[in-house]
């Protein structure tokens, strides 16, 4: 599974409101307010193309320029533990 990492500049006044909409979509993992970028949106799927989900869902909410990373490998332990989970 690719995962989408979208930086994004945000006016301060529309912080909350960008976020929310963010977080509402369909497919995104999770919506971080951070430092040096405003918002960080992190999207992963098997069943959309990363890409395509960035350009028409991630970029279709407008009041924010962005830039995108796509990982396509992720080292975390808790991805390790849970490959061994049997509960």
């Amino acid at each position: 599974m690719a995962t989408a990492i979208v930086l994004l500049n945000v006016e301060a006044k529309e912080t909350a409101k960008i976020a929310e909409t963010l977080a509402a979509l369909p497919g995104l993992l999770k919506v971080f307010v951070a430092g040096h970028y405003d918002l960080v949106a992190s999207s992963g799927s098997q069943q959309r193309s990363t890409g395509r989900y960035c350009h028409r869902e991630i970029r279709g909410v407008s009041g924010f320029t962005s830039q995108t990373l796509i990982a396509f490998r992720t080292y975390s332990p808790y991805d390790l533990i849970s490959m061994f989970n049997i509960d």
